[in-house]
């Protein structure tokens, strides 16, 4: 009679069949999983199932606390926002193969910032807990899916904070056997974005001595989001002077600071020439215009269409692009060399 399993003192052995039964079990497992995705199951339903879940214990949570905040109470709701939420997210999303197992780490974040609030806590560690928790699920999002329109969406905020607070006397990113050409100088597009920033603080601040007389709450909101966009300017104003247009031995990197950017391979370059009015309109299918707040001077066409990125995520397919630079002459001689093999 065969022995199907033996246990010794330091180790554990299987017999054939049992590793024959979890083999089939594991390829059962595989096979309806790619049943599921054979069958096109739509991810919204669990998706959604969820989202409604969430929303629904978050609201009954919130009017339990409100009646009732002895501990017990909420020690259960940190216990629902912690355990139960995560919990039917695997069941209903993960085990239904919508999504990996890894993407449970934003609900269990999202569920420890919602549980911050629920167990009042101070609020310098509810600062603190909100602060890493938005990390994380940002640094998540990015790592996860940087094609996705949240994600590019999530890099262009954070470019924004860079840009306006932490880039002060780097040097223009100019990479190694390039060359760099500026289009701000000359039309002041640089400045202008700096100026509005100053004045826009300046406005904020009048505008908040108004408005707070009759509410406090509203006056913070205004002075907020006029400083969100006075750092906006600022790094717009920074972008201009840090990211120049680059002409590389392959390629060539046409960037209006973080307004617009593309990089077009030699083998794509058709034509690059000077322009002249009448320029053509903005809303043309297939035009692009890098520019500033300057006209263009130049115009590079493509062979095929490529894919410009623009700030917060934008995408547009291009086959023309007008360029406003400080040296239009020196630049058009410069891709010419390069698309020749000569630069």
């Amino acid at each position: 009679m065969p022995v199907s399993a033996s246990v010794g003192k330091n180790n554990v052995t299987t017999s054939p069949a049992t590793s024959g039964l979890f083999r089939t079990s594991l390829i059962g497992y595989r096979q309806r999983r790619e049943e599921r995705v054979a069958r096109r199951i739509s991810p919204i339903s669990p998706l959604l199932a969820f989202g409604v879940f969430a929303l629904l214990a978050n609201a009954a949570i919130a009017i339990v606390i409100r009646h009732n905040h002895s501990p017990s109470v909420t020690a259960a709701s940190c216990a629902d926002l912690l355990i139960t939420l995560p919990a039917v997210y695997y069941l209903l999303v993960v085990r239904a193969g919508v999504q990996p197992l890894i993407t449970i780490v934003p609900v269990l974040l999202s569920g420890l910032l919602r549980a911050s609030f629920v167990a009042s806590s101070s609020g310098v560690s509810r600062i603190i807990i909100a602060a890493g928790c938005e990390l994380g699920i940002a640094w998540f999002l990015i790592r996860r899916g940087r094609k996705s329109l949240f994600a590019r969406v999530l890099i262009s905020e954070l470019s924004i904070f860079y840009n306006a607070l932490a880039c002060w006397g780097m040097k223009p990113d100019v990479l190694p056997g390039g060359r760099g050409f500026s289009m701000h100088k000359e039309s002041g597009t640089g400045l202008l974005f700096g100026l509005l920033a100053g004045l826009s603080l300046i406005e904020a601040a009048c505008v908040h001595l108004v408005v707070r007389r009759w509410s406090t709450s509203i006056a913070w909101c205004i002075s907020g989001l006029s400083v969100y966009g006075a750092l906006l300017l600022i790094a717009l104003s920074r972008s201009f002077t840090l990211r120049p247009i680059v002409v590389m031995r392959h390629s060539v990197l046409i960037r209006a600071g973080m307004l617009w950017s593309i990089e077009v391979a030699r083998e794509n370059i058709a034509r690059i020439e000077a322009i002249s009015p009448p320029f053509p309109d903005r809303g043309e299918p297939g035009y692009l215009r890098i520019t500033g707040i300057a006209d263009p001077n130049l115009i590079l066409e493509l062979r095929e269409s490529s894919t410009a990125e623009g700030l917060f995520g934008r995408r547009k397919n291009v086959s023309r692009v007008g360029i406003s630079a400080d040296q239009p002459h020196e630049l058009a001689q410069a891709v010419k060399a390069m698309i020749a093999g000569a630069f």
